[in-house]
């Protein structure tokens, strides 16, 4: 399994977590930006990304780069939630103790101004995909169909 991060930080702890995880030797950390992953083209399977893209810059170049390193038939679950209904309910009461006003903040990087946005850049790259927005959040998933069905479109 790859790991993948831009921040020196967060290769910090991840070696911390690694090293204390019963499997440490299944895990590679790569220092890598999702605009330009330094991965072969068509080698990742899978890619599962919680959270991040609303700190992406240039959505349109990460789909794209996305869509470059999946493989044929890959999945890439791209987006941000909670699971489900009541845990996103005891979650924001948590977080609005904490911070009173993480509610609007959840909701601007959840809501619909966002959701344009994201469609817009992924219809602009060019990806396959399929969107859920429910209550386990909004999720982009971007597949890769196989060579066969790609030709057959």
């Amino acid at each position: 399994m790859i790991l993948m991060d831009a921040a020196v930080p967060m290769h910090v702890k991840a070696r911390r977590h690694i090293a204390a995880s019963p499997f440490p030797h299944r895990f590679t950390l790569l220092c890598g930006d999702v605009h330009h992953m330094p991965l072969n083209d068509a080698c990742v399977d899978l890619i599962v990304s919680r959270g991040s893209v609303f700190f992406w810059e240039r959505l349109e170049d990460a789909f794209k780069e996305i869509g470059r390193v999946l493989a044929p038939k890959g999945r890439a679950y791209i987006g941000g939630g909670f699971g489900n209904a009541d845990l996103r309910d005891r979650i924001c009461e948590k977080m609005m103790s904490l911070q009173p006003d993480w509610r609007s903040f959840r909701d601007r990087n959840l809501g619909e101004d966002t959701r344009i946005k994201f469609l817009s850049a992924l219809n602009a790259s060019g990806v396959l995909f399929d969107t859920i927005k429910d209550d386990s959040g909004f999720w982009m998933i971007i597949r890769k169909e196989n060579d066969l069905e790609m030709r057959n479109l």
